[in-house]
């Protein structure tokens, strides 16, 4: 749909069909112009439909509507931008962008209390390329934690983008079930939106708080070191009762 073309409603012209021209590419002249026919019930004098666009439909487009009888005409134009959004992820969604670990495609990650994380957001095969944007939380990712957009030419006319997002999760990002929601947006214009989420569960957080040494309900935010202390310790005082045992026994 180009929107922008309209004919003053107030007017006493009688459609009976419109010319949509549009015009060559830099370099060309009139003789370049593509001319598209729309027919009255495609179209109206508000609203132009066009079928079976595709990315060289994109530049100015002028309608021009004349009345039969004084020959008044009303001439307008508009750009029409078309988009390719990005391949299909792999999810069962239409086009939204893809995560992977280490070339993988994934949804949910077990995470090791010291490394590091590291994730790509990639939109295959889209145009324009997408701005994309990492949250962590809900929040957006702060600066420190990104990477360069990445763009490669992979596709026909269209291309891939890759951001990638690098951090050491501190304590306060962990939410009480010991998790991290990671998500990674995509957006063309104002035309396309769509997101993706990596779910990153702490293996030590969830074995801390599923070992009873906390108390119902309660937030596992302690370092990291202290988390693996508190599983340690309990094995350490077994540990020391069955050697201390097993001396009594001896003696």
């Amino acid at each position: 749909q180009v929107k922008g073309i309209t004919v003053d409603p107030q007017s006493n012209l009688e459609v009976e069909e419109l010319t949509v021209v549009q015009a060559g590419g830099p370099g060309e002249d009139n003789r370049h112009n593509r001319v598209h026919y729309i027919k009255n019930m495609e179209s109206s004098e508000f609203i132009v439909k066009l079928r079976d666009v595709t990315l060289d439909t994109a530049g100015v487009f002028t309608c021009e509507v004349m009345a039969d009888d004084s020959f008044e005409t009303h001439r307008e134009a508009a750009e029409m931008i078309v988009i390719d959004p990005p391949d299909n992820n792999g999810y069962g969604d239409l086009g939204g962008p893809t995560i992977e670990v280490e070339g993988v495609r994934i949804n949910q990650l077990e995470y090791h209390q010291g490394d590091f994380l590291t994730a790509d957001c990639l939109t295959r095969c889209a145009y324009p390329n997408p701005t994309l944007t990492w949250y962590i939380n809900d929040i957006q990712a702060s600066d420190e934690f990104m990477g360069k957009t990445t763009v490669w030419n992979d596709c026909v006319d269209s291309r891939t983008s890759n951001l990638t997002i690098r951090l050491r999760p501190q304590s306060h990002m962990w939410d009480d079930d010991a998790k991290i929601t990671l998500k990674c947006r995509a957006q063309i214009l104002d035309v396309y939106d769509e997101a993706t989420v990596l779910e990153v569960f702490s293996y030590e957080r969830r074995l801390a708080k599923n070992s009873g040494l906390f108390a119902h309900g309660a937030t596992v935010h302690a370092p990291w070191w202290l988390v693996t202390l508190s599983l340690i310790t309990p094995l350490l005082q077994r540990l020391l009762q069955f050697v201390s045992l097993q001396l009594n026994t001896s003696l």
